[in-house]
């Protein structure tokens, strides 16, 4: 791997031109003297920046130092100038890899690769689930307790009552706990809401299909227990009123607002999270 340095004039200034020839190829780095260097100036230059020069031309592009299978020795201006074209278009071509990039890729700058998110089907299966359940036994509660309150006491007067208002609390806690199962999903409380909110149209608009399908039932129900009565009561009292509805689009709303917030929130937890990576 033989190694020259050759002393120069470009035209302007006195260069050095350090090349380093390998299996056909040549690697070559030039330092500007400007005035001509005597022999201890170009000594004393080259123990001080000699090894700095070596990795200059260990970092320099190889070039071709052969034409048509024939050896010649290339002249130092020569491999400086192909020295430099080949370095250019190395830039050139990073240049177009970073634009390839910016059309391809600059979309997902900041973003992060995570893997399939969690499925989320068993929160939306118990929330249905839940709110099913507790939501009409809420309803149910509260009914029973205004009842109580409205039948123990003269028209416009009020009083204690300790059974309605335990029923009450009952029915505000059932209700408080089916709402919180909508942090997690709001597929319950839409999904109830929905429910009551048609069965009450179908009250308000068809009146007589609903006495031929619902009113038997209802009589049934009445004629089992006092508390079917109570049930049958309350049932019919909110379906004529148009209560089902207002219920239904208030649990609707509900769960619509718990998505939004939940879907803001997360949005929100990502631009502070890309603000902090950058």
């Amino acid at each position: 791997m033989p190694t020259i340095f050759t002393v120069l004039f470009d035209g302007r200034f006195w260069v050095g031109v350090l090349e380093r020839h390998d299996a056909g190829r040549v690697r070559a780095a030039r330092v500007v003297f400007g005035a001509e260097p005597s022999d201890v100036e170009l000594h004393a230059w080259l123990l001080a920046h000699g090894s700095e020069l070596l990795e200059r031309v260990e970092r320099a592009p190889r070039v071709r130092e052969t034409r048509a299978g024939q050896p010649r020795r290339i002249n130092p201006k020569r491999a400086l100038r192909l020295a430099a074209r080949e370095a250019a278009r190395a830039q050139r071509r990073s240049s177009r890899r970073s634009r390839q990039r910016s059309d391809d890729d600059i979309l997902l700058d900041g973003s992060t690769i995570v893997g399939r998110p969690a499925s989320r089907a068993g929160a939306h299966w118990a929330g249905v689930l839940m709110s099913l359940v507790l939501l009409p036994m809420a309803w149910f509660f509260v009914h029973g307790a205004a009842d109580v309150l409205t039948r123990t006491v003269e028209p416009h007067r009020f009083a204690f009552n300790p059974k309605a208002i335990f029923e009450l609390v009952a029915g505000l806690l059932t209700m408080g706990v089916a709402l919180w199962t909508a942090r997690r999903s709001s597929l319950g409380s839409i999904v109830v809401g929905a429910l009551s909110a048609v069965l009450g149209l179908l009250f308000l608009l068809l009146p007589a299909s609903m006495n031929g399908i619902v009113g038997p039932v209802l009589d049934r129900l009445a004629a089992q227990s006092a508390l079917g009565a109570d049930l049958a009561a309350y049932f019919w009292t909110d379906a004529y009123s148009g209560k089902f509805v207002v219920l239904g689009l208030f649990m609707v709303m509900v769960g619509v607002v718990s998505h939004s917030a939940r879907r803001a929130g997360r949005r929100e937890q990502e631009i502070i999270d890309r603000g902090r990576r950058f």
